[in-house]
């Protein structure tokens, strides 16, 4: 009788832990790193903005994404925003350099 209860005792242990391997496999993943980017990202894309005045740039890619709010975008696309900033934050800055001096960086 015991030698049955600590057989069945193992099979069900094993078998949970086959289960939870499988159920494990299919959660997608949302692991710590892709978080901290995106909290990166998002501080960057506002701090952008707020510095060099591009809140209207931001709003027109947000509701262009179909969202209300620069959280609701994804990785991608926040990457994408953080890029397009840069891109025009750059941009002001050579445009407000003066032609004869250097660069004011």
């Amino acid at each position: 009788m015991e030698y049955e209860k600590r057989t069945q005792a193992r099979m069900e242990r094993a078998i949970k832990q086959v289960l939870g391997q499988q159920q494990a496999e299919h959660r997608p993943r949302q692991g710590p790193i892709g978080t901290i980017r995106r909290k990166y990202l998002i501080s960057r894309c506002r701090y952008l903005a707020a510095q060099y005045g591009l809140e209207e740039a931001v709003a027109g890619f947000v509701y262009g994404k179909g969202c209300e709010a620069i959280t609701g975008l994804g990785l991608c696309e926040l990457e994408e925003l953080e890029g397009r900033l840069s891109t025009m934050a750059t941009r002001v800055v050579e445009a407000c350099d003066l032609p004869d001096t250097p660069p004011a960086r």
